[in-house]
């Protein structure tokens, strides 16, 4: 049975060349981060690949707007990954939009040779659209536009309406990406702006995100942090776990290292408080800035274990008297024992924190996570 859904196909320009040039085994670690880069962009932005092309993708979306946030995500990340790599890349794309049939994992209907023809007929890092996809995407999405009038395009009877979407590079001062329009994902950002809101009315709590990699996690608490934690004058505390991390409680560990370089000294012993010895000896970074604080009494290892979660929450819950807090630990499902254990210490005291801190100052910790299992909070 057809139904409606948005084509995107892309295409790496002069790969084989590029192949000869850089050998066989530079050119299949490109293959590799390039399908990578495109399928996390893909993912992210709602995308079903339907298969690879060889040197590009096949893209299924349910929303034309998605679609196109797509095609720049993936034109800004394989821009961003030559320069890093020190090689000259570019990427056409085509964009169509109508009745198609899904069937034995792939994908048939007009709609894909019309974006198979338009990414043949793109110059080298263009993006070429129909207009129906246009229409289709509405006033969603901050995009810029180019008509390009009817295009002959080979085996279609009929002239095409053509737009070129623009796009611009990561820039190159900052290494900051040029903001791509976040479309979808509706009901996700309700629920963390509803956390949010709570958390800064006084009502802290525990917020897990999961699902298969590049599904756009991150991205999407990237965009609570800063369209509306940091405007609202919200600190954001981020630690990721790694696979193969030997460090207990490595995504607090390094959360915590951000913060301490990232805060006046003064502020950082009045929010230590009592626990700096005890979170310095987890922390080496805040020893490194405050030298003059003492290593703390020795203790067994479950009473060191029970103190370090302690010591933790409490510090958090006075950074959270002055400003919401929220804390992201990306990556859980590559969390140690430790770790899960230090979450769990944090999520109670951030449930419970409206009876204590927040009678102070109203301001709990509110604590999110991306992540994907086996762990489960």
């Amino acid at each position: 049975m057809a139904e409606t859904a948005t084509i995107l196909v892309t295409d790496l320009v002069d790969s084989t060349a590029t192949r000869v040039r850089l050998g066989e085994d530079r050119a299949e670690q490109l293959r590799r981060d390039h399908d990578s880069l495109l399928v996390e962009q893909a993912g992210a932005h709602g995308g079903n690949v339907i298969k690879g092309l060889g040197d590009g993708l096949l893209v299924a979306f349910s929303g034309a707007a998605e679609a196109l946030a797509a095609a720049v995500a993936m034109q800004q990340a394989l821009e961003g990954y030559g320069r890093r790599e020190g090689l000259t890349l570019a990427m056409r794309v085509g964009v169509s939009a109508g009745d198609v049939t899904f069937e034995d994992g792939d994908c048939f209907g007009t709609p894909v040779i019309e974006a198979s023809r338009l990414c043949g007929e793109a110059t080298p890092g263009q993006i070429l659209l129909a207009q129906l996809v246009r229409l289709l995407a509405g006033a969603r999405g901050d995009f810029a536009f180019t008509p390009l009038g009817p295009t002959e395009l080979k085996g279609l009877p009929e002239p095409l309406d053509v737009l070129e979407l623009g796009w611009e590079p990561v820039e190159r001062s900052t290494g900051l990406r040029t903001r791509t329009p976040f479309v979808g994902r509706e009901r996700e950002r309700d629920t963390l702006r509803q956390c949010w809101e709570l958390a800064a009315g006084g009502e802290g709590g525990v917020a897990l995100i999961s699902g298969e990699p590049g599904i756009g996690k991150t991205r999407l608490v990237n965009e609570l942090c800063e369209q509306l934690v940091q405007p609202a004058g919200g600190v954001v505390l981020i630690g990721g776990c790694h696979d193969g991390d030997v460090v207990a409680n490595a995504p607090i560990v390094e959360a915590l290292t951000e913060w301490i370089r990232h805060t006046d000294a003064d502020d950082a012993r009045a929010i230590l408080g009592s626990d700096a010895a005890v979170v310095a000896r987890m922390v080496p970074a805040i020893q490194d800035r405050l030298p003059e604080i003492d290593e703390p009494l020795p203790a067994t290892p479950d009473a060191e274990t029970a103190r370090s979660r302690d010591a933790v929450t409490q510090v958090l819950l006075r950074l959270a008297e002055r400003a919401p807090v929220v804390l992201v630990l990306d990556d859980l499902h590559w969390a140690d024992d430790a770790s899960v254990g230090m979450l769990r210490a944090i999520g109670r005291a951030a449930r419970g924190s409206d009876s204590s801190s927040s009678e102070r100052s109203g301001r709990p910790t509110s604590t999110g996570a991306t992540r994907s299992p086996p762990h489960s909070q």
